[in-house]
This record gives C-alpha cells, structure tokens and sequence, in this order.
C-alpha cells in the first residue's frame, strides 16, 4: 500500500508540475503571437511561481494520504513509465486552459482601462504604467488561482475531487493554500512590494474574473477526467501513436536478445560499483517482453563452470599402481553413469 501510494504522489506532482510551468512560458510566448501590448508576466513573476507556488502545491501533493481504493486496482503495467500519455494529455490540456484564462483576463483588463492618447509619458524609461501594472496583476493571479485549482484536481488524478475527503483528507493541503493565497494578497497591495513585483492594486471586478476562471479551470478538469478515456483518447490516440514512432529506441532501456526472446534487463548500481570495485554476484531480474513474467538470471561463467572432479580415495594403501588407481577411477565413473532400458528389456551404458 504504501509503494502504490508513494508511486501516485509521484505521478500527481509530474502531471501538476509540467501543464503549469509549460503555462508560463506560453503566457508569455502567445502574446507575442497574437501581438498583444505587452508582456502578462514578467520574469519575477515567473521566478517567484516557480519557486513558491509550485513548491508549495508540490509538497501538498507530496503528502497526500492513500485513497481508498489504492489495493483494489490491478497491479500497474511492468516496466510502466512516470511520463506516459496520461501526463502527455494533461500538458497539453491544462497548458491550454490555463494560458487562456491568463490572456483572456490581461486583454480584458486592457480594454476595461484604454491609454488616454493625449497623455504623455514621463521623460524617465523606468517609468511604468500602472494600468498595464494592474493588468499584469490580473493576470498574475489568475495565473496562480489557477495554479491552486489544478492542485486539487490533481489530488485524485483518475476520479472526481467534489467529495467530502477533499476538506478532511489532507490538511497541508488547506495550510498550503492559505499561505500562497496570502503571499498573493501581499504581492498585489503591499506599496513596495508590489512595485517590485510590477503589481498594481486591482478592483473588485478583476477579483470577479479572477474567481470565474479559477472555478472554469476546476470545472473543466473535472469534466475531462469522464469524458477523456471515453472521448477524448480514441481522437487523440493516432498523436500519440505518432510520437511513439519517432521516439528513438535508446529511450526504453537496454535491450538484449537472449534464446531467440527480447529481454530487458534491470540493471541495479551499487555502492561498490561506485568506489570502483567489483560488484558481489546477485541474481538479477529480467522481463521477458513478450509474458511480462520474471525469472532469475545467473551469470554465465558460474552457471556453465564444469565442475572440478574430486581425487579418488586410495584404497590400496601406499603400494597401489598408477594402474591400480587408474582402474579404480574408471570404475567409479562407470557406476555413477545412468542406465537406460533397451528393448530387450536389459539395461546398457549410456
């Protein structure tokens, strides 16, 4: 139980972690593309998301308890990737999701606050104008709002996170919560701060948008852990089939022919390897591609080592011929030969 629950919190940070640093930098990127005024988030706040918020969240998920149908499912594929379509998919959806909340509320807040054209800029270039402060304030949280509805998604990957074990399962996950929201406030308000930040006070109708794709990136994510495997998958299986194809075979792991079978062996780095000597003679497991079973492997100089012959006991005392003892040795190897039946019903030496 607790190899399958460490196994699920390690997919849960993966899936949580990739879709929201791909959304920054596509933020970022699609701006460009669709040549907005400026930039939503600068590179502050693109530093201070990678090191508070995502660490935050992932250390939530880090901590997430066993869900309670952990020991009914069936044992997960051999030789199963942490990086596989399931994690693909969530890229590639939640990048998109995210990255449109985050423009949709900068462009909202640009238009919602139009450059006077007859105002003039001061003469110095560090100067900054607080309505694209503000927009970059809007955008900054929804990003991270965003950022904490998707970690409660993430916390049950496969089934629905509307139930009661939401609020009571883990508590590190409300404490988490609580201090990233916080920091947000700090970051927006603060005088200093938030100039350092190129934050901008925002009003109540940014906070409205902010709250409606905080509860639309929820919404969604919960609809596609239904529709997905059913919907979803068969359109986008041929994609991910292409990506297969063009993956280079040095990725999946050493692979080796053995009796006419593919295997691939689990090597095993050990302590001894490292300093440099010789590593002590285990058995290894290999998986056989084409059962999936195991059976043990043993090195192939001991496993065909002919085995030394023992030296014959002299029963003749001191005064025995090399004749004598070659006589006595063949002896001994004729009575230990196996016997097979012929048909006449008599036994004959192999």
């Amino acid at each position: 139980q607790e190899g399958r629950r460490v196994w699920d919190n390690l997919v849960k940070i993966l899936i949580y972690n990739m879709p929201v640093n791909l959304a920054q930098g596509l933020s970022v990127f699609f701006s460009y593309v669709i040549d907005l005024e400026e930039v939503p988030l600068t590179a502050m706040q693109v530093l201070y998301v990678n090191m508070i918020t995502s660490v935050t969240m992932g250390l939530m998920l880090a901590m997430e308890p066993a869900e309670s149908n952990i020991m009914t499912r069936p044992p997960r594929r051999v030789g199963k990737s942490l990086f596989g379509k399931l994690v693909l998919w969530h890229c590639m959806f939640v990048t998109a999701i995210i990255v449109t909340c985050v423009l949709v509320c900068f462009t909202w807040s640009l238009r919602e606050n139009p450059a006077d054209p007859d105002e003039r800029r001061a003469s110095d270039p560090n100067t900054e104008d607080p309505r694209i402060n503000a927009a970059r304030a809007e955008a900054f949280n929804m990003l991270v709002f965003g950022e904490i509805a998707y970690a409660i998604n993430c916390r049950y990957v496969k089934e629905t996170s509307i139930r009661w074990e939401t609020f009571t399962g883990n508590m590190w996950c409300w404490l988490a919560i609580a201090v990233t929201a916080s920091l947000q406030m700090v970051l927006t308000y603060a005088p200093v701060v938030n100039e350092t930040f190129h934050n901008a006070p925002i009003g109540l109708m940014a906070w409205a948008r902010i709250a409606i794709g905080t509860v639309a990136v929820f919404i969604a994510i919960e609809i596609m852990k239904f529709i997905g495997p059913r919907i979803l998958r068969p359109i986008i299986q041929p994609f991910f089939q292409l990506i297969a194809f063009f993956t280079p075979k040095q990725l999946t792991g050493p692979v080796v022919t053995r009796n006419d079978q593919s295997v691939h062996i689990n090597f095993v780095a050990t302590s001894a390897s490292t300093f440099g000597m010789p590593p002590v003679p285990r058995q290894d497991s290999v998986r056989i591609k084409r059962t999936g079973t195991y059976r043990p492997v043993v090195e192939e100089n001991a496993a065909h080592k002919p085995a030394e012959p023992s030296e014959p006991a002299n029963v003749h005392g001191k005064g025995t011929t090399p004749d004598a003892d070659h006589t006595g040795e063949h002896n001994k190897k004729t009575a230990e030969l196996p016997t097979a039946t012929g048909s006449g019903g008599g036994s004959k030496e192999l």
